[in-house]
């Protein structure tokens, strides 16, 4: 292993064991780091014993840099805050905030009310505290009127750390998040710094020049401003396995370098040409605000940049090892960041992905005796598979990774990166001709990038059609030996001699991938498993019969869920605690629901039932829908006048779903479940939307029973006391008993009325809450209720977690260890 790159690794790790161990051991690791490093000096004679104590040097001043960024976190004001808690922000605006522009304004582009900006030196105050942020990331309602860069303004709003994103984005230490929040005050700066100055100058050029459909995508390629593009672009992106290029990153830092080297070759002396470069992307990207992944990038066009200078080859692995190195002095909190870890792993399978290819076709297929003609073509065959190769192996390293953060997988990105990246590059020269050159040449340099930007869309929408990107769970161990066995097969197969090692290595990862997702299958057992999932301030409950169908009543809350479950479907923002966000699982449906469903092998959902159309039900649906395919649908159907509600119809309607009202007396059969509907009663059809007297969609909640056997599970939704009195006074008190109970409305004092749990007689109450919601759920007064019914069992999600029931064919039932 090249010595640079190894002791890179050694850093790392030991950065990683120094931000999860006890950080304030981080002095004695320094010493042991000075100890271990003098030894290796000491004892270079001594090959072997040197390396062991430059390992242990590098492991010792990681641990050092990662006690001391631990330290510094916990004792941080941003490490108090949780999830929606109020706060105010001063700050530098990096970029220009754009204003609010009417839909018919914008002439089919991005009309998204929310801004994605960046802020400099900032100050957050927060319940008194104040403490200091270097930077800090925002999302902030579009104001009236722009807001120019260099402004300091006061923002106030709610903080969401990254942390609670979902599963698999938790941090150890929570010291990044972003606000969410509107502008209170703006105070333009006199005297703006002449970078932000530069930057908006570029902006309003390429306003200027180009059309406004194309602008934003222009912005996010030459200026990293990423605040105008519609999200519904960005998805697009994602699903095409181009998203990458939305973002300066190492692409976009080795076309210019390139570029840049080109032209210079010209005018400057050849060995001088890649330093006069190297000095010339290091202010753009100084421009642009130092991006992480740029920085790396241009980190390692200056390593090759001095190495050919002096006239000594430049080692890859090594300018890799001293990007990771330099990263991790700077911020030692670096390598909890996925952009972090998705730039080194990208570029590290880009070059394994190339240096297999070129081990494969050693072999010379270029021969002396060969007629130009077929040389060509042969030199043409062998530079296409290298760089397919190549693409093969950024996404193989980073697929993992993205599965693990954000729980999504783009395979087509190994044939759209073939398309998109010339684009681009035509894109990036078209822009910097415009934005350097005068007059018409600008205007030409414009042009031409419009039709590249308009290609790339074209390019985006055909890949992102294509069924090959989508949701997965998390990476379980057995993946992640495939994936090693993997890459340490290939990279065997690039060394003389003994080959059938690394074929042996390659086709057992590749077996290991082929029989995860079967043995999640396998999971089932002969029992019915019924789950209560831990979504937050919200409800879903998932069942997977015998025979592994499954069956969900609601989704959980969506994207954009206020703390409200009235008909206020917008965010809220106000200055008490109170106000704001249920930023627990964020989209449950795609968070939770689908993560759950994906590790237990389910590949469709046979049933969904929905309790009434409240964003804490329904917001998780639309990511659910679209990650599995869904048979049938039972819901009330009440007429709600919410967006959210028709655009869930709609969908329905789109994918041919089979949709059936919930009524009273209506009765489904899956597999050994039978499914009775108790209510809404035949009202709900005759008064044309809602009962008489009916003024909340709660108060029309489908309230379920499940039979298991002898076994029985009651779900209530959020109906009311009065739908409950309802129901005693419908139905037979036998057909009321349950062995488990959802608690209605989430343990509001409106629902759970005495008499109604006494009819019950469970033995197990599951109330589903998130964790300090501004309602209070649930209620005391709830609690007590349970208590006099003589409730042997309350289980909290807000407290316990998810909540999972076995029953047996006979109708005999347990509770098993919590999920997660």
């Amino acid at each position: 292993m090249p010595p640079v790159l190894g002791a890179a690794l050694c850093v790392v790790g030991g950065d990683l064991l120094g931000l999860t161990s006890a950080t304030i051991l981080w002095p004695f690791a320094m010493a042991l780091a000075t100890i271990a490093a003098a030894l290796a000096l000491h004892l270079r004679d001594s090959p072997t014993v040197c390396v062991a104590f430059c390992a242990l040097a590098g492991i010792g001043a990681g641990m050092a840099l990662g006690g001391q960024a631990g330290d510094r976190a916990k004792v941080s004001c941003v490490a108090e805050l949780r999830a929606g808690e109020a706060m105010a922000v001063v700050g530098r605006l990096r970029s220009r905030l754009r204003e609010a522009v009417p839909e018919a304004a914008t002439g089919g582009g991005p009309t998204s009310r929310w801004a994605r900006v960046r802020l400099e030196d900032v100050t957050l105050t927060h319940e008194g505290r104040r403490c200091r942020l270097p930077h800090l990331s925002a999302r902030l309602e579009r104001p009236a009127v722009g807001v120019d860069a260099g402004s300091w303004i006061l923002a106030r709003g709610h903080w969401r750390p990254y942390g609670d994103e979902g599963a698999g984005a938790v941090r150890p230490l929570h010291s990044y998040g972003r606000l969410y929040g509107s502008v209170v005050e703006v105070a333009h700066s006199a005297g703006r710094p002449w970078l932000a100055s530069l930057r908006t100058y570029a902006a309003s050029r390429l306003d200027a020049l180009l059309p406004r459909q194309t602008t934003p995508v222009a912005k996010a390629l030459v200026l990293a401003e990423r605040s105008e593009l519609d999200p519904r672009v960005t998805r697009r992106f994602a699903d095409a396995g181009l998203v990458h290029l939305l973002a300066i990153s190492g692409l976009h830092v080795g076309l210019l370098a390139a570029a840049a080297s080109f032209v210079l070759g010209f005018i400057v002396p050849h060995t001088q040409r890649y330093l006069v470069a190297a000095a010339l992307l290091g202010f753009y990207v100084v421009l642009i605000g130092a991006p992480p992944s740029a920085l790396r990038a241009a980190l390692l066009f200056a390593g090759y940049a001095t190495a050919r200078a002096r006239g000594g080859p430049a080692h890859v692995a090594d300018l890799l090892g001293v990007a990771a190195l330099v990263a991790i002095v700077l911020d030692p909190l670096v390598i909890l960041r996925p952009g972090f870890q998705l730039s080194f792993a990208g570029f590290s399978g880009l070059i394994a992905g190339g240096h297999v290819a070129s081990a494969a076709l050693r072999d010379p297929m270029v021969r002396a005796s060969m007629a130009p003609t077929r040389r060509r073509l042969s030199r043409c065959l062998r530079a296409t598979a290298t760089a397919f190769a190549a693409s093969a192996g950024a996404f193989a390293f980073t697929a993992p990774i993205a599965a693990w953060h954000f729980e999504r997988v783009a395979p087509v990105a190994v044939l759209s990166n073939f398309a998109g990246t010339p684009l681009v590059a035509l894109a990036l020269a078209g822009l910097l001709s415009a934005l350097m050159l005068p007059g018409p040449l600008a205007h030409l340099g414009a042009d031409a990038a419009t039709t590249a930007l308009r290609l790339l869309q074209e390019i985006v929408d055909v890949f992102a059609s294509l069924p090959l990107h989508g949701s997965v769970p998390p990476p379980q161990p057995m993946l992640w030996s495939s994936v090693a066995l993997t890459i340490w097969g290939l990279l065997a197969l690039t060394r003389p001699g003994r080959p059938r090692r690394g074929l042996l290595r390659v086709g057992t990862g590749v077996g290991l991938l082929i029989v995860a997702p079967v043995l999640g299958t396998l999971q089932r057992g002969d029992w019915t498993l019924l789950c209560s999932l831990d979504v937050g301030q919200g409800d879903a409950t998932a069942i997977r019969t015998r025979r592994g169908h499954w069956l969900l009543i609601d989704a959980g809350p969506g994207p954009g869920f206020p703390s409200s479950s009235g008909s206020g479907f917008g965010p809220r923002f106000g200055s008490g605690s109170g106000s704001g966000f249920e930023w627990r699982y964020g989209d449950a449906g795609a968070r939770k629901v689908a993560p759950f469903l994906r590790r237990r092998g389910a590949r469709s959902v046979d049933l969904f039932v929905l309790s009434h159309p409240h964003l804490d039900h329904l917001g998780g649906a639309a990511s659910l829908f679209g990650r599995f395919p869904v048979r049938r649908v039972l819901e009330p159907g009440y007429q709600l006048p919410s967006g959210q509600y028709l655009r869930f119809l709609e969908q329905l309607e789109e994918t041919g779903v089979e949709w059936r009202p919930a009524r009273a007396g209506s009765r489904l059969t899956l597999d050994e479940v039978e499914l009775t509907v108790l209510a809404p009663g035949p009202d709900l059809d005759r008064s044309g939307g809602a009962p008489p007297g009916a003024s909340d969609a709660n108060e029309v909640s489908a309230v379920v029973r499940l039979q298991i056997g002898a076994f029985r599970y009651l779900n209530t939704g959020d109906a009311p006391a009065a739908t409950e009195r309802a129901l005693l006074a419908t139905w037979p008190a036998d057909s009321l008993t349950a062995d488990v109970l959802k608690v209605g409305h989430h343990g509001s004092r409106t629902s759970s009325a005495l008499e109604w749990l006494t009819a019950v007689e469970s033995e197990l109450a599951v109330i589903s809450a998130g964790p300090e919601n501004r309602y209070g759920h649930p209620h005391e007064v709830t609690l007590a209720r349970l208590d006099s019914a003589g409730v042997r069992r309350v289980w909290r999600t807000d407290r316990e977690g998810t909540l999972c029931v076995t029953v047996e064919p006979d109708g005999t039932w347990e509770v098993i260890e919590p999920e997660a």
